[in-house]
């Protein structure tokens, strides 16, 4: 389905079932999230939907594919991110993916940076998804081959082609062969586009955290530390939201917040897109945010660009060289 916002369901056994979720599918076009999406992206016309059936493919390996840069609005690079099991690791932010940089051209493998995945999500007895710890020498391991990146990219590349516009697709492998389970336009190539000049960097900065530069921007803000989205009740407008990840539940809190930061993730999570599509400043991935920062504590500002770097003092940081004393939040390179 196009729209993230709307419902889809897994593993459903039996033509009763299917038809029931397919009517659940359409009444979810009017779901508090969808409509609340809508109103945000002022979209006024009569909204439709197909449903889509498709075999369930339990997967060795799955991952997310942007056939242009989210993050920067580059068109002639690619982002593949990927985990062991199936996919809703990576989507839900729970694993850190491995991430491959490429050039369109070719598509040529530019950068890999590996991530860290202590379980995958695989099919269970009776059907339903079990998380099954990995042993040391497979989490140990990348969980794609050299060969495997580039036949994936192909596939993105025929995709967009197709679509006649750069696309986020899911994908998954299984039994030796590369199944596309999903395509659609990436919404924040023109938001990223029109990004704000980057002022000069400083000079001597200290990082204290570090992670994956997920969306572009600069905010300041106090920092609130969020278990649940329950607790978005407490979450005042302009404060840093910290969260070990977030999920649809946690819209309400991220339209409000002036920058977002997660333990857990890599740059196609729930958290990482809706962000982009809010234009809110986000890093993903630092592993200890939660933990390393407290609510109340005043920070200027969360800065998520190419490096994903913040300090105090309102500017961005280009390189790992570059640092102060105040600076509290960053993100590596991505290449």
């Amino acid at each position: 389905m196009s729209d993230p916002h709307q419902q889809k369901w897994m593993k459903l056994i039996g033509l009763s079932n299917v038809l029931a979720r397919v009517k659940d599918c359409w009444a979810s076009l009017y779901g508090e999230r969808v409509l609340a999406y809508r109103a945000e992206q002022h979209l006024a016309e009569e909204p439709e939907i197909a449903v889509i059936i498709q075999k369930m493919i339990f997967s060795e390996v799955s991952g997310v594919m942007f056939t242009a840069d989210p993050i920067s609005g580059a068109l002639d690079r690619m982002i593949i991110e990927s985990v062991f099991g199936q996919g809703e690791a990576i989507v839900s932010g729970r694993v850190e993916p491995d991430t491959y940089i490429l050039d369109k051209a070719g598509p040529q493998l530019i950068s890999v940076r590996q991530g860290r995945q202590k379980f995958k999500i695989v099919r269970g007895p009776d059907g339903a998804d079990v998380e099954q710890p990995l042993a040391d020498s497979e989490s140990d391991r990348r969980t794609l081959a050299g060969a495997e990146i580039i036949a994936i990219a192909e596939l993105g590349l025929r995709a967009e082609r197709y679509c006649g516009a750069p696309q986020d697709l899911e994908w998954a492998r299984a039994a030796g062969g590369t199944y596309l389970v999903q395509s659609r336009p990436i919404t924040t190539l023109s938001a990223q586009a029109t990004s704000e000049p980057r002022p000069a960097a400083s000079t001597a900065l200290t990082l204290l955290l570090s992670g994956l530069a997920a969306s572009v921007g600069r905010a300041s803000g106090r920092v609130h530390i969020l278990t649940s989205p329950d607790q978005q009740t407490e979450f005042l407008d302009g404060e840093v939201l910290v969260a070990e990840m977030t999920s649809p539940d946690w819209v309400p809190a991220m339209r409000r917040a002036a920058a977002l930061i997660t333990d857990g993730g890599g740059v196609t999570c729930h958290a990482a897109i809706v962000s982009r599509e809010l234009r809110l400043p986000c890093v993903v991935g630092t592993g200890n945010a939660t933990t390393s920062l407290s609510t109340g504590q005043l920070t200027s500002p969360p800065e998520a660009g190419p490096v994903g770097r913040s300090c105090r003092s309102g500017t961005r940081c280009d390189s790992p060289s570059q640092a102060s004393p105040d600076c509290f939040l960053g993100a590596l390179p991505r290449w």
